[in-house]
């Protein structure tokens, strides 16, 4: 009887404190955030790499592009700099040692073990998680933006520490030190093999890395004119990207074009690149100077640029759910649906672009004051006409299938908003079997460019 009674009795700590420990239920809930973080960690690292190799990113709580911006924030290159991981890649680092301690718990009660040392490493990774997350978003609130995309990932990371606390055994503060040392080891050990193993992200670029004129990061002078000379004097990642997107732009249904409203280049040029933006997102804001730098570098009878407008805000947006307060990316696409036909338009829109930030209906009519009065401009902007003109964008879009600003279309085609492919179409005069075209690299598995 006594030797049944001590059966009974729970495995004790070192400590002398009863090993409760978490559930089963707990440790498998545990694994299974942290599987779920590792998931969407992972798509937001493709989406780095995808982005640095000249790629649309897609990241689906993102209006404004708020995930490029962390990603070439000061603060995120200096973490890459010093750790040689990129900064989305530190979510999956987590990740697998979130869920690689609940497994070992499991693993060591399966042998008849406490698995206490694995827990307190859940605990200290849980913690270290919740500090992580809390920094990172303090940081890009202090920068001013916001990743919406992170948010989800700090959810995660703040769900899998709750769990760790609910099941949270007594654990002494010896274990809870071997604990810290174990979950810093393991992450060493997935640190190093992520950096050796996981997607390869190409150096991060300048402001203008992807301007035709520095194709693929390449600094200072002008790009070749000739489309073969281009097309080699391209990194094997942008070439890569270039191939990719225009698989996918041959591979997209045509559409009849529509009539222009007012265009920027002559009617008559062999490419007509209509785009469709939010004034308030940060990738509009990189295609439109991707598309100021092709008036600058291709002769002006080659392209056309038409600008749209899909304002992603439900306050002139049905398709959009929730409305901004004020409502400044509807007055903005307002303002310059009424500028349409000054040739200056186009200057203005890379002035609202550049003040995104902060942009507010004054600063529209102050920017739009040398076109226009601002009498004039407000009577136009309410008037049943210039709803009309932006209904229409927004229907257009919607027909293309838009899912995210900017959309781009290349004579009625869907197709990437990359500058090193625009920049190629234009100089192959809009064709895309052009010859010179069998030099690039086949096209990667899947689809590689948006759009």
């Amino acid at each position: 009887m006594a030797a049944k009674r001590a059966q009974r009795k729970p495995a004790r700590s070192p400590a002398g404190a009863p090993a409760e420990g978490p559930s089963r239920r707990s440790l498998l809930g545990a694994a299974g955030l942290a599987a779920a973080s590792g998931g969407w960690a992972l798509h937001l690292w493709r989406q780095l790499v995808l982005a640095r190799a000249g790629g649309e990113v897609t990241c689906p709580f993102d209006a404004q592009g708020g995930c490029a911006d962390v990603w070439s924030s000061a603060w995120a290159l200096a973490v890459e700099r010093a750790t040689q991981l990129p900064i989305a890649a530190h979510g999956v680092l987590w990740s697998l040692v979130a869920l690689a301690l609940p497994l070992a718990v499991l693993a060591a009660r399966a042998r008849g073990r406490t698995g206490e040392v694995s827990f307190a490493a859940m605990l200290a990774t849980g913690a270290a998680g919740v500090v992580a997350s809390l920094v990172l978003a303090s940081v890009q609130v202090a920068e001013g933006g916001f990743c919406a995309s992170c948010t989800v990932q700090y959810v995660l990371v703040l769900a899998y520490a709750g769990v760790c606390v609910v099941g949270m055994a007594r654990v002494g503060a010896g274990v809870l030190a071997r604990g810290a040392g174990l979950a810093a080891a393991c992450a060493l050990v997935a640190g190093v093999a992520l950096a050796a193993l996981g997607p390869r992200a190409p150096e991060a670029p300048s402001a203008a890395a992807h301007a035709p004129a520095a194709p693929g990061g390449a600094a200072g002078g002008e790009a070749p004119t000739d489309l073969a000379a281009y097309l080699a004097s391209l990194p094997p990642p942008v070439a890569q990207a270039v191939s990719n997107a225009l698989r996918d732009y041959e591979s997209a249904p045509a559409k009849p074009l529509r009539e222009p409203r007012a265009l920027v280049g002559s009617p008559m040029a062999p490419i007509r690149i209509t785009d469709f933006a939010d004034l308030l997102c940060s990738h509009c804001a990189s295609l439109h100077a991707t598309l100021a730098q092709l008036r600058h570098e291709v002769p002006p009878e080659l392209v056309a640029i038409e600008s749209r407008y899909f304002p992603l805000d439900g306050h002139c947006n049905p398709h959009i759910p929730h409305a901004s307060q004020e409502g400044v990316g509807c007055a903005a696409a307002r303002a310059l649906v009424c500028l349409e036909g000054d040739p200056r338009a186009f200057d203005v829109a890379g002035q609202i672009y550049a003040r995104q930030r902060g942009l507010t209906a004054e600063d529209v009519f102050a920017l739009a004051a040398p076109l226009r009065a601002r009498e004039s401009l407000a009577a136009c902007m309410a008037s049943p006409e210039t709803e009309a003109k932006l209904r229409d964008d927004i229907a257009w879009a919607e027909e293309h299938g838009i899912q995210g600003t900017p959309l781009v279309l290349v004579n009625g085609r869907r197709a990437s908003s990359f500058g090193a492919f625009l920049y190629a179409l234009a100089l192959a005069g809009g064709d895309p079997d052009h010859p010179a075209f069998a030099a690039l690299p086949p096209p990667s598995a899947g689809r590689a460019a948006g759009g």
